[in-house]
Protein backbone atom coordinates (compact mmCIF):
# COMPACT_ATOMS: atom_id res chain seq x y z
CA UNK A 1 0.00 0.00 0.00
CA UNK A 2 1.06 3.43 -0.83
CA UNK A 3 0.20 7.11 0.04
CA UNK A 4 -0.21 9.16 -3.11
CA UNK A 5 1.91 12.85 -2.62
CA UNK A 6 0.87 14.25 -6.02
CA UNK A 7 -0.55 13.75 -9.14
CA UNK A 8 0.44 14.75 -12.73
CA UNK A 9 -2.36 15.53 -15.71
CA UNK A 10 -5.18 15.37 -13.01
CA UNK A 11 -8.00 17.06 -12.81
CA UNK A 12 -9.19 17.42 -16.86
CA UNK A 13 -9.14 15.00 -20.11
CA UNK A 14 -5.81 14.60 -20.61
CA UNK A 15 -3.00 11.84 -21.31
CA UNK A 16 -2.72 9.64 -18.12
CA UNK A 17 -0.19 10.78 -15.44
CA UNK A 18 1.99 9.94 -13.34
CA UNK A 19 1.86 9.99 -9.56
CA UNK A 20 4.51 10.29 -6.43
CA UNK A 21 3.85 7.83 -3.82
CA UNK A 22 5.36 6.77 -0.82
CA UNK A 23 5.16 3.18 0.93
CA UNK A 24 2.80 3.14 3.53
CA UNK A 25 4.51 -0.04 5.74
CA UNK A 26 8.00 0.84 7.35
CA UNK A 27 11.37 -1.09 6.51
CA UNK A 28 12.20 -2.80 9.70
CA UNK A 29 15.62 -4.44 10.71
CA UNK A 30 16.46 -7.48 12.83
CA UNK A 31 16.13 -5.68 15.91
CA UNK A 32 12.24 -4.42 15.10
CA UNK A 33 13.02 -0.74 14.11
CA UNK A 34 11.40 0.81 11.68
CA UNK A 35 12.69 3.25 9.18
CA UNK A 36 10.00 5.08 6.75
CA UNK A 37 10.45 4.44 2.85
CA UNK A 38 10.86 7.79 0.85
CA UNK A 39 9.00 9.27 -1.80
CA UNK A 40 8.94 6.86 -5.58
CA UNK A 41 8.40 9.24 -8.15
CA UNK A 42 7.06 8.99 -11.67
CA UNK A 43 4.54 6.14 -11.36
CA UNK A 44 1.95 5.74 -13.99
CA UNK A 45 -1.74 4.93 -12.94
CA UNK A 46 -4.53 3.37 -13.92
CA UNK A 47 -7.93 4.39 -15.14
CA UNK A 48 -10.59 2.53 -16.78
CA UNK A 49 -9.75 3.33 -20.31
CA UNK A 50 -10.55 1.61 -23.90
CA UNK A 51 -8.69 3.45 -26.45
CA UNK A 52 -10.12 6.71 -26.49
CA UNK A 53 -13.30 6.14 -24.14
CA UNK A 54 -12.64 6.04 -20.23
CA UNK A 55 -13.79 7.30 -17.36
CA UNK A 56 -11.45 9.97 -15.61
CA UNK A 57 -10.91 9.76 -11.96
CA UNK A 58 -7.33 10.83 -11.15
CA UNK A 59 -5.94 10.06 -7.95
CA UNK A 60 -5.59 12.70 -5.40
CA UNK A 61 -2.95 13.81 -2.79
CA UNK A 62 -3.26 11.72 0.25
CA UNK A 63 -5.20 9.13 -1.58
CA UNK A 64 -4.50 5.61 -0.20
CA UNK A 65 -3.85 2.68 -2.52
CA UNK A 66 -2.23 -0.21 -4.50
CA UNK A 67 0.93 -0.17 -6.70
CA UNK A 68 2.61 -3.01 -7.85
CA UNK A 69 6.17 -3.19 -9.38
CA UNK A 70 7.31 -4.91 -12.25
CA UNK A 71 10.51 -7.47 -12.24
CA UNK A 72 12.76 -5.68 -15.35
CA UNK A 73 13.18 -2.27 -16.12
CA UNK A 74 9.68 -0.74 -17.67
CA UNK A 75 11.52 2.59 -18.56
CA UNK A 76 12.00 1.52 -22.73
CA UNK A 77 8.17 0.98 -22.99
CA UNK A 78 6.81 3.50 -20.96
CA UNK A 79 9.32 5.89 -23.24
CA UNK A 80 8.22 4.59 -26.80
CA UNK A 81 4.72 3.31 -25.55
CA UNK A 82 5.97 -0.32 -27.89
CA UNK A 83 7.38 -3.58 -26.63
CA UNK A 84 10.74 -3.03 -26.37
CA UNK A 85 13.32 -4.97 -24.20
CA UNK A 86 14.28 -3.68 -20.68
CA UNK A 87 15.91 -0.08 -20.12
CA UNK A 88 18.92 -1.97 -18.06
CA UNK A 89 19.55 -4.70 -16.21
CA UNK A 90 17.55 -3.72 -12.73
CA UNK A 91 15.21 -6.14 -11.19
CA UNK A 92 12.42 -5.32 -9.05
CA UNK A 93 12.96 -1.80 -8.99
CA UNK A 94 10.75 1.08 -7.24
CA UNK A 95 10.53 2.92 -10.14
CA UNK A 96 9.40 0.34 -12.22
CA UNK A 97 5.50 0.47 -10.47
CA UNK A 98 2.09 1.36 -11.56
CA UNK A 99 -0.29 3.06 -9.40
CA UNK A 100 -3.74 0.53 -9.51
CA UNK A 101 -6.60 2.07 -7.54
CA UNK A 102 -7.39 4.20 -4.42
CA UNK A 103 -8.33 2.21 -1.78
CA UNK A 104 -8.55 4.22 1.08
CA UNK A 105 -9.99 8.12 0.37
CA UNK A 106 -12.53 10.38 1.79
CA UNK A 107 -16.35 10.07 1.58
CA UNK A 108 -17.00 11.07 -2.23
CA UNK A 109 -19.05 13.78 -2.38
CA UNK A 110 -19.09 13.55 -6.18
CA UNK A 111 -19.82 10.17 -7.86
CA UNK A 112 -22.13 7.98 -10.21
CA UNK A 113 -23.31 4.93 -7.97
CA UNK A 114 -24.87 1.70 -9.75
CA UNK A 115 -26.68 -0.26 -6.71
CA UNK A 116 -29.60 -2.65 -6.80
CA UNK A 117 -30.62 -1.26 -10.95
CA UNK A 118 -30.53 2.05 -9.58
CA UNK A 119 -28.35 4.90 -10.66
CA UNK A 120 -27.35 8.40 -8.95
CA UNK A 121 -24.93 10.87 -10.28
CA UNK A 122 -24.23 13.08 -7.45
CA UNK A 123 -22.00 16.63 -7.85
CA UNK A 124 -22.37 19.61 -5.49
CA UNK A 125 -21.25 21.45 -8.58
CA UNK A 126 -22.45 20.98 -12.38
CA UNK A 127 -23.09 18.49 -14.22
CA UNK A 128 -22.03 19.05 -17.96
CA UNK A 129 -23.95 16.72 -20.88
CA UNK A 130 -22.31 17.28 -24.06
CA UNK A 131 -23.42 15.60 -27.45
CA UNK A 132 -24.22 15.83 -31.06
CA UNK A 133 -27.79 14.96 -29.57
CA UNK A 134 -29.23 13.51 -26.75
CA UNK A 135 -32.42 11.13 -25.52
CA UNK A 136 -33.67 10.90 -22.33
CA UNK A 137 -36.43 8.27 -22.11
CA UNK A 138 -38.65 7.54 -19.22
CA UNK A 139 -41.01 5.16 -18.63
CA UNK A 140 -42.24 7.25 -15.96
CA UNK A 141 -42.33 10.96 -14.77
CA UNK A 142 -39.14 13.40 -14.96
CA UNK A 143 -39.07 16.04 -12.29
CA UNK A 144 -37.15 19.42 -12.54
CA UNK A 145 -36.97 21.72 -9.42
CA UNK A 146 -35.55 24.12 -11.25
CA UNK A 147 -36.25 25.76 -14.24
CA UNK A 148 -35.80 24.26 -17.51
CA UNK A 149 -34.63 26.80 -20.76
CA UNK A 150 -34.93 25.73 -24.30
CA UNK A 151 -33.33 26.44 -27.11
CA UNK A 152 -31.36 29.50 -25.82
CA UNK A 153 -34.57 31.79 -26.43
CA UNK A 154 -35.10 32.46 -22.60
CA UNK A 155 -38.13 30.44 -22.77
CA UNK A 156 -38.66 28.55 -19.85
CA UNK A 157 -40.89 26.17 -18.63
CA UNK A 158 -42.35 27.77 -15.66
CA UNK A 159 -43.18 30.56 -17.85
CA UNK A 160 -43.96 29.23 -21.22
CA UNK A 161 -47.11 30.56 -22.80
CA UNK A 162 -48.99 29.22 -25.75
CA UNK A 163 -50.91 31.33 -28.72
CA UNK A 164 -53.22 34.15 -26.88
CA UNK A 165 -51.14 34.21 -23.40
CA UNK A 166 -53.06 30.69 -21.96
CA UNK A 167 -50.66 28.36 -20.08
CA UNK A 168 -50.05 25.09 -21.97
CA UNK A 169 -52.21 21.95 -21.58
CA UNK A 170 -50.48 19.36 -20.13
CA UNK A 171 -48.96 17.10 -22.68
CA UNK A 172 -48.46 19.90 -25.67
Amino acid sequence: MVKVLSCSNAGGVAPIGTVSVQPMVHQADGLGNLTPHGAIYNLPYARVQGGANAVVIDPVAGDIGVAVFCDRDTSTVRASGAPGGPGSGQKNGWGDGIYLFTVMAAIPTTYIMLNGGNVSIVTPGNLTITAANATLTAAGNLRVSGQVTAGGTNNTLGTHTHSGGAAPTPGT
